[in-house]
């Protein structure tokens, strides 16, 4: 799953379509662009619960850290390493705070 802000500061429409066609060169992929605010916790909810095996998420740090409060849910991740999806991020917002 790509999970995409697209009012993450500094994602282009152009860098969306690359990152589309990488991904979706050698992966079956998703592509879901975020309309609200916790959308991607929906989202991160739904790639836990559905089992897969990686999200990429390309916004700030607010798409970041909703998607992950999705993945974990309500709180640390209990299941074994080998059940949670993968996180991938690449950065599209416009500070990158730590």
């Amino acid at each position: 799953m790509l999970v995409v802000n697209p009012k993450a500061t500094a994602t282009t429409e152009r860098q969306r379509d690359i990152l589309t066609r990488a991904l979706g060169s050698d992966l079956k992929l998703d592509v879901i662009q975020t309309t609200h605010r916790g959308h991607a916790i929906e989202l991160g909810r739904q790639a836990a619960e559905s089992g897969l095996d990686l999200v990429v998420v390309l916004g700030g740090d607010g798409t970041i850290n909703e998607i992950v409060n999705g993945l974990l849910g309500s709180g640390p991740w209990t299941g074994s390493a080998a059940d949670a999806p993968a996180l991938a991020v690449v950065p599209g917002g416009g500070c990158g705070d730590p």
